[in-house]
């Protein structure tokens, strides 16, 4: 008797093969947003909407100044504090500081179309991703009493193939906080350095004195 080392199979019909192939060609299914992350996504979105659409064309100066004042309980405590430094500091010095681009669009030139495309929320926090500039990685929400607030903006820096890192990644809420303490800094050297031009003794004295 002779053997034959083939597999055997059985045959498939052609219904079968078309199931079978409209199966893998099936995109997968997008997930379905909690409740949390729905009211998340549409408040996120609901802010670029009347920012890109309205707010940016009914402003003198830069845009991103006027937010803190004009819908304050939008933004996080923190975020709010160091944007109004920010922005008084920069119109008081008549020049750049931390921000030359505008930080709610992550770009010097306002884009438009800029969608929500997909959320993550958990406990109170929600994380955002948007698009309609490369450098805008992620939007960081925290729920409050209030609703939603705003609480950091992620950047990634990259050319113009997108795959390149140009900088490190960075956020809004370290970029203001590293610049108000580089100015703080260096408005204390500045009053010091007056005041022992003013009183060149002063220097000698201090240095006599004994540490408490």
């Amino acid at each position: 008797m002779g053997f034959c080392g083939c597999r055997s199979h059985s045959a498939t019909s052609p219904a079968q093969q078309k199931v079978v192939q409209s199966l893998v060609q099936q995109p997968a299914q997008a997930r379905v947003e909690t409740e949390e992350e729905k009211s998340c996504h549409e408040f996120v979105q609901g802010f670029y909407d009347w920012y890109i659409n309205g707010h940016l064309n009914n402003t003198v100066g830069p845009a991103w100044y006027d937010v803190a004042k004009k819908r304050p309980s939008i933004l996080s405590p923190q975020l709010r504090q160091l944007l109004n430094w920010e922005a008084a500091d920069e119109a008081a010095t008549n020049s750049v500081g931390a921000l030359d681009f505008d930080p709610f669009l992550a770009s010097q030139d306002p884009m438009v179309g800029y969608k929500v495309k997909s959320v993550s929320a958990e406990g109170d926090q929600c994380k955002a991703f948007v698009t309609g500039s490369p450098d805008l990685r992620k939007v960081e929400l925290q729920r409050t009493n209030g609703g939603w607030t705003f609480t950091d903006f992620d950047y990634s820096y990259f050319s113009e193939d997108g795959k390149t890192r140009q900088f490190p990644d960075d956020d809004l809420v370290h970029m203001l906080a590293t610049e108000r303490e580089r100015v703080s800094v260096e408005r204390k050297r500045s009053t010091r350095q007056r005041r022992l031009i003013a009183h060149p003794h002063s220097a000698v004295d201090d240095s006599r004195r004994k540490p408490e």
